[in-house]
């Protein structure tokens, strides 16, 4: 019984410090409304493994798991939206696409290579270190660093270049391409 308790702790104490992130990532890949599902099975998963997780390596561990929920979460979330959509008529403009910026920022990220683009925003918008996104990604660090290094090159130009982006960079811009 004792170890039950040990365990139950170590698990309290790996969703504390990693929930939150957990979830920002869920969020920016799958949108907020699958966020929460796909935070709680990655959760569910890490208990179940929990044995298994280095504690040195909890956040990739955590997000590599997340990354494998949001794709098999994403399929069987684009299979329901076709069967839905079978016959539905289209769908209106997203008036939310319409802002400038963030248009510009998409457009400039949908250049980079799905891999490149992934490592930039997890090291950007999840805050995760070039050496816990290579784990993450099956890279190695010196790879990662590599790919960051282009990849904020190749989203600076990018961004730059497009006819949509304002004249000045905004906050969301420079935290991807580090202008600053």
């Amino acid at each position: 019984m004792a170890g039950d308790g040990r365990r139950e702790e170590r698990f309290r104490a790996l969703f504390d410090a990693h929930y939150d992130r957990v979830h920002a990532y869920a969020t920016r890949r799958a949108g907020a409304s699958l966020a929460d599902d796909v935070a709680a099975t990655t959760m569910g998963i890490a208990w179940r493994r929990l044995d298994a997780i280095d504690p040195r390596l909890e956040l990739p561990w955590l997000l590599t798991t997340a990354r494998n929920v949001v794709s098999t979460t994403v399929r069987g979330e684009v299979r329901r939206r076709a069967r839905d959509a079978a016959g539905a008529p289209e769908p209106g403009p997203d008036l939310a696409s319409g802002v400038v910026e963030r248009d510009a920022i998409a457009r400039a990220l949908a250049t980079l290579p799905d891999a490149d683009r992934e490592l930039l925003l997890l090291c950007t918008w999840d805050d995760v270190s070039p050496a816990d996104a290579a784990r993450v990604l099956g890279i190695t660090p010196g790879t990662a660093r590599v790919r960051l290094h282009r990849a904020r090159r190749r989203f600076r130009d990018a961004y730059g270049h497009h006819p949509d982006s304002p004249g000045t960079a905004r906050p969301e811009a420079l935290a991807i391409g580090e202008l600053a």
